[in-house]
């Protein structure tokens, strides 16, 4: 998405780190520079397409939307100073602030004119709100809004975006109904997928909208100054005049993909806050009490099938294993948990946890059913010598192994299948092979395995774009589960609420035997010693500095 800048980049990078580090330490011209590291997985600056973890930390900071939500829930004004609910919660009226201004940067002025200077206004939600319902926006995050009057036909192609039930009464005056009432719809506009967007701007771009920085505005309290191979650097947005200003005077967002150095640098102080897996929070914990942490389960950890492979595309197979496999002893640990389905429990829907009333969608083990059906798989594969190797990450092997303990004493004990003549001897192995997360994820990617236990973590708490995620793995939508996709499809463009469509996306996937879901992870949002303020959304992937402070 960004241009490519040369490594001689990294050395200005070092320099600039450590000159915001001594700046935030010294407070002596009044500035505040913190640093946080990500993964730079960053796809766009369009609010409407975000789809990453990086993409949602980006938009929190660099977009202020109708309301913004406190960490105890409390929702609050942004762009708009009050609102009212009517018709039975269907319908809400905004009143937004008059003045609230964009950031205008010099590449805008040049695209747009040394005059343009536009306040943030009621078109520029309603645009925003029809791009998402666009079908031709693909926009990751639609079925939060799909309640939205007309939404759910527009989306299905039936009705133009014109059709959208919302209306700019006047220039700051913003009108939403609902097809029915949502109690968890406020929290939905504090998101990105409801982030303004200038419809004027958006067309000068001519397609180009939020690919590069040049094409991007921001409104929020701050704006991307720059970007760098190593580094995205958000400046405190002096243009801002909203309810929230910020004290933070550059938000620099590092690019770590080394885990170890991680923890290191949030224990040194060099890094201000940082997410954690649930192995390296109980490190971090153990070692310096001054790290706070706020813990929120948003990873499934699973088996995931290689249905092309040879032996696993046969169903009955795959559907003897998901039976066959035992429970680990999580007594040892407090951040794994044995999964109650796929979506984790920091995915929200109607404004409460999805997985407090969702129906579970795991395997029951069936050991009897499983020889069953194992036996009757290997007649239909006719093999007499088979190795299942499971790919697993090291802190992850020795759950796996203990999983494998019950297959081996059920299914692993037939040595012979079939009758009669017909009848025949049948080696079977399990052994695992251990690499790195990454180097995992890239043979699950090229379809280089058989069986990988790996996880699939959250980037937002939307549980449909949790379900898209699984079924965007390569393996899985390949041989015997094709037709997944459209059933999705399918499925999304019934009329029906969120919580029901992804409850039945859950048993879709269960009825493919490709996915067997194991355990839910807690993961954990750091911040270092000292540091106060950094707001957290859980499971969102949305990290919010504009309150973010530092203390001696």
């Amino acid at each position: 998405m960004k241009k490519r800048l040369k490594t001689a980049f990294a050395l200005l990078l070092c320099c600039a780190l450590c000159a915001g580090l001594f700046a935030g330490c010294s407070s002596g011209d009044n500035t505040l520079n913190l640093i946080y590291p990500f993964s730079g997985d960053v796809t766009s600056y369009d609010p409407q397409i975000a789809a990453t973890q990086d993409d949602f930390l980006i938009m929190e900071n660099v977009y202020e939307g109708l309301v913004r939500v406190d960490d105890d829930g409390t929702v609050r004004p942004g762009t708009a100073e009050s609102w009212e609910v009517t018709d039975s919660g269907r319908t809400y009226t905004f009143h937004l602030k008059q003045g609230c201004k964009w950031h205008i940067s010099d590449a805008i002025k040049e695209l747009m004119g040394e005059n343009f200077a536009p306040d943030v206004t009621a078109d520029d939600f309603v645009f925003a709100l029809q791009r998402a319902a666009d079908p031709n926006t693909q926009c990751p995050l639609f079925s939060s809004i799909s309640g939205i009057e007309n939404a759910q036909d527009i989306q299905a192609g039936k009705k133009s975006v014109s059709a959208l039930g919302v209306e700019a009464t006047d220039d700051y005056t913003l009108v939403i109904r609902l097809a029915q009432a949502d109690s968890g719809f406020l929290n939905t506009l504090a998101t990105a997928v409801a982030a303004p967007c200038n419809r004027a701007f958006f067309e000068a771009t001519k397609g180009r909208y939020g690919l590069e920085l040049k094409y991007a505005m921001f409104n929020g309290q701050f704006y991307v100054s720059s970007e760098l191979d190593t580094s995205y650097v958000l400046s405190q947005n002096k243009s801002y005049s909203g309810p929230s200003p910020t004290k933070v005077t550059r938000l620099t967002l590092t690019v770590n993909e080394d885990r170890a150095s991680i923890t290191e640098n949030l224990l040194s102080g060099l890094y201000d806050a940082a997410f954690l897996s649930g192995h390296e929070a109980a490190a971090v914990q153990a070692e310096e009490e001054g790290i706070t942490a706020l813990p929120y389960t948003d990873t499934l950890w699973s088996f995931v099938f290689n249905c092309s492979d040879e032996f696993l595309a046969n169903s009955n197979i795959r559907h003897a294993l998901c039976t066959a496999f035992g429970q680990a002893d999580l007594s040892k640990t407090d951040y794994l948990q044995t999964a109650t389905g796929y979506i984790p429990p920091s995915c929200m829907t109607g404004g409460s946890a999805y997985r407090d009333s969702a129906p579970n969608a795991v395997y029951t083990q069936d050991t009897q059913n499983a020889t069953e059906l194992w036996e009757k798989g290997l007649e239909e594969t006719d093999m007499s010598t088979v190795t299942l190797t499971v790919l697993t990450t090291s802190d992850m092997e020795e759950y796996v192994l203990e999983v494998f303990q019950d297959v081996q004493a059920s299914i692993g004990k037939i040595g012979r299948y079939g009758s009669g003549d017909d009848a025949q001897e049948i080696d079977f192995t399990m052994k695992t092979e251990v690499l790195s997360e990454s180097e995992l994820q890239s043979r699950v990617a090229a379809g280089n395995y058989q069986l990988a236990f790996m996880r699939f973590q959250a980037t937002s708490d939307n549980p449909y774009a949790f379900i898209q995620s699984i079924n965007a793995t390569a393996a899985y939508s390949s041989a015997g589960t094709s037709a997944f996709a459209s059933e999705l499809q399918t499925l999304a463009g019934r009329s029906s609420s969120e919580a029901e469509l992804c409850a039945d996306c859950e048993k879709k996937i269960l009825d493919t035997y490709s996915v067997c879901p194991v355990f839910f992870e807690t993961s954990y949002y750091a911040s270092a010693k000292n540091v106060t303020g950094i707001q957290f959304h859980a499971g969102s992937g949305r990290v919010n500095f504009c309150n973010a402070a530092r203390t001696d």
